[in-house]
């Protein structure tokens, strides 16, 4: 699965992209927007709905991807932290599916 195929991609703005093969290589400054996906992975709930609603290619490679994210001292580790006391969104939506 390519970054272009991500459910989000077209309304995303998110410099990190797990589904880039390159991540690694991009910057994420302070205040610029995280990927949803990400997201909702850093919270308590969110792989155990991410794993119901999602590909299972987006949520294994999420599940590659977020322990080398949250590992690294940059902006995005800080907004992925915070995010871990909000609640899911995906959960406050029932029945929503997402590809």
């Amino acid at each position: 699965m390519d970054m272009y195929s991500c459910p989000k991609w077209d309304g995303c703005s998110a410099p990190i992209c797990p589904l880039d093969p390159d991540w690694k290589c991009r910057k994420h400054l302070e205040g610029e927007k995280a990927c949803f996906y990400l997201m909702e992975f850093a919270k308590p709930t969110g792989k155990a709905i991410l794993s119901m609603v999602l590909a299972g290619e987006l949520y294994e490679t999420l599940t590659t991807v977020y322990p080398e994210v949250i590992s690294r001292p940059t902006p995005l580790r800080n907004q992925l932290e915070r995010a871990k006391k909000n609640p899911s969104r995906i959960g406050n939506r029932p029945g929503r599916v997402v590809a």
